[in-house]
């Protein structure tokens, strides 16, 4: 009798197979559907609260979560990252930009995600002051950028010293991470592939 277990159990593996690479995209596509159901429904309800509301739509703020997501890995941290940059009045694709930004910065602080999302978000929507507080903890600007950035605002370009300071402090927190290797860029090609299918 055990060997007539075994080879009907054996004869049932390539169905079973077969079955879970017919189903998995329609369950995988039933979990993204399902949180960005979730998302949207968290979002309309912030913006109702909220009088900045007309800022930003439910739907954009699912987008830039899901966005974030697929950065960080937690849907949850990504809703409230989501919520408190567009408290502080942040784009859509900067929010996406602060995040990728945060993780980063996180891997080279020991922090977590939220709190050097919180960090960069304060410092890049404040003033050149707010930019120098995260320099004196991080160290990420030269004496001549710093210059720089303060002549931006004393000239009233404000906006344009902001995004010169976050660009710096992009540009070397990308030098932190580790170039990718082939298997790793195989991965991300399967995985995004993936990502189109469902």
């Amino acid at each position: 009798i055990w060997p007539d277990v075994m080879v009907s159990i054996a004869r049932s593996i390539p169905i079973i197979a077969g079955l879970s690479a017919a189903f998995s995209p329609l369950i995988a596509a039933i979990i993204r559907v399902n949180k960005e159901s979730d998302s949207l429904e968290i979002f309309t309800s912030e913006l109702a609260l909220s009088a900045d509301g007309s800022l930003y739509t439910a739907q954009a703020l699912t987008k830039a979560a899901s966005e974030i997501d697929n950065v960080i890995g937690s849907i949850d941290d990504a809703r409230k990252l989501v919520s408190s940059f567009a408290k502080e009045g942040i784009s859509e694709t900067a929010m996406v930009e602060i995040a990728t930004m945060a993780k980063q910065l996180a891997a080279v602080t020991g922090q977590d995600i939220p709190e050097a999302a919180e960090q960069l978000a304060k410092a890049f929507t404040g003033n050149v002051s707010s930019v120098r507080d995260l320099d004196r903890e991080l160290n990420f600007l030269t004496a001549d950028q710093l210059l720089h950035i303060e002549a931006l605002e004393k000239a009233g370009k404000k906006t344009e010293a902001l995004n010169a300071a976050q660009e710096i402090l992009q540009g070397k927190l990308r030098a932190t991470v580790p170039p990718m290797s082939d298997w790793d860029l195989a991965i991300k090609d399967v995985a995004e592939a993936w990502d189109n299918l469902v």
